[in-house]
């Protein structure tokens, strides 16, 4: 079933600016005009808008995030909010020929406030007790909504017995679902405190994972990182017959903007085989509008992808003042 979206063009001449240069670094070259034009894909909220509106650690209240991926070549990767949801859509554009100019859509809805406490049976006709717990009786919502979303992936008995495994010690943060022809599927927990990412892991049986983390994101950071800094996410691929994951933390936005904040970006995007003079001249092309002393941050999060034994990719999110 095809998904609407209500959009709305950014409503500011430096995001479309930097929407345009962003697409020219990504190596689209006439495309990127284009996508300025129309920019913004689905919205800028204004800024009264987002007053009493809830912010994720990633987002932090605004409403436009690019980001990176290694390995790999170029690319323009745009996640923007819909409208004052917790639902935002992520558009990949690719310069390469091979895919047909045809950009990868994602919907990702986020689970950031508790939903109020309810006995009634779901939409789908469940009740609360044939929903796995999640943190309480507040979690039941969300968890009827992923569990719908599962449906739709014929993934329902797998996203049960991931959630079995950790929804015990961590809730629901978000689904991701894809938008074209080709099916997929993500669902995201978010750690408690006292759930190490290292324990988590092994409850999915992939403890060998935790070492490979802890290393690509010591690069990162620029120091060690201990299983016990929060908060952690951990997202399970739920369209894969094969254990697919994704551990994720948003420890990179404690550390203030600088010089060596963004060459350490290089140097993990360089380590995962990706393209490290991209990725820094991103980072700066986003800081730039910025006067000096910023005290927000721009680079907010970073995830590291597991699969068939090994770490298969990273992603790091930029966030873009909106």
């Amino acid at each position: 079933m095809a998904t609407t979206l209500t959009t709305r063009p950014l409503s500011t001449q430096p995001l479309t600016e930097l929407l345009f240069q962003a697409g020219l670094l990504a190596g689209l070259g006439p495309r990127a005009d284009l996508l300025a034009s129309t920019a913004g894909l689905i919205n800028a909220p204004e800024k009264a808008s987002i007053t009493g509106r809830q912010k994720s650690c990633i987002s932090a209240g605004n409403s436009l995030i690019l980001s990176l991926r290694a390995p790999g070549s170029r690319c323009l990767r745009i996640a923007q909010q819909i409208e004052d949801t917790q639902r935002w859509i992520h558009t990949h554009y690719s310069p390469s020929p091979a895919l047909n100019n045809r950009p990868e859509r994602w919907l990702t809805e986020f689970f950031l406030a508790k939903p109020p406490v309810s006995n009634a049976a779901s939409p789908n006709g469940l009740s609360s007790s044939t929903i796995p717990s999640d943190t309480g009786p507040n979690s039941y919502a969300p968890w009827a909504k992923a569990l719908s979303f599962a449906r739709t992936l014929n993934a329902e008995t797998r996203a049960q017995q991931y959630h079995k495994k950790l929804g015990c010690r961590s809730h629901l943060l978000s689904f991701s679902q894809r938008l074209d022809s080709n099916p997929g599927g993500w669902i995201t927990w978010r750690l408690n405190k006292h759930y190490s990412p290292a324990a988590a892991l092994a409850d999915c049986e992939a403890s060998w994972a935790w070492p490979v983390a802890a290393q690509h994101f010591q690069t990162l950071l620029g120091r060690s990182i201990s299983k016990y800094c929060r908060p952690w996410s951990l997202a399970v691929n739920i369209s894969d017959s094969q254990p697919r994951f994704r551990l994720g933390t948003t420890v990179w936005a404690r550390q203030p903007e600088s010089t060596e904040k963004h060459r350490r970006l290089a140097d993990t995007v360089e380590q995962m085989g990706g393209d490290s003079r991209f990725s820094e001249a991103l980072y700066k092309l986003i800081a730039a509008p910025h006067p000096a002393g910023i005290t927000s941050r721009i680079g907010r999060a970073a995830e590291i992808e597991f699969y068939d034994g090994q770490a298969v990719s990273m992603e790091f999110f930029l966030c873009v003042a909106t």
